[in-house]
């Protein structure tokens, strides 16, 4: 979650665990969505700018070659 006054950052779940190593986070540039790149995973997630929120996206994490 992303604290929309501060821009803290808390865990929103469990989801990454066991997808790889995470190394780079990109935000579209509509402010809409966020890509979690990864060694073996790429994620995609919804953000929400009102709640801080993330909702991951169907079909996700996908794997890389």
């Amino acid at each position: 979650m992303v604290d929309p006054a501060t821009g803290a950052l808390t865990p929103a779940g469990s989801w990454l665990e066991g997808t790889g190593i995470y190394a780079s986070v990109t935000v579209h540039p509509s402010g809409k969505f966020i890509y979690v790149w990864g060694m073996y995973h790429v994620s995609g997630f919804a953000f929400d700018a009102a709640t801080g929120g993330l909702t991951v996206m169907a079909g996700g994490p996908c794997e890389v070659g």
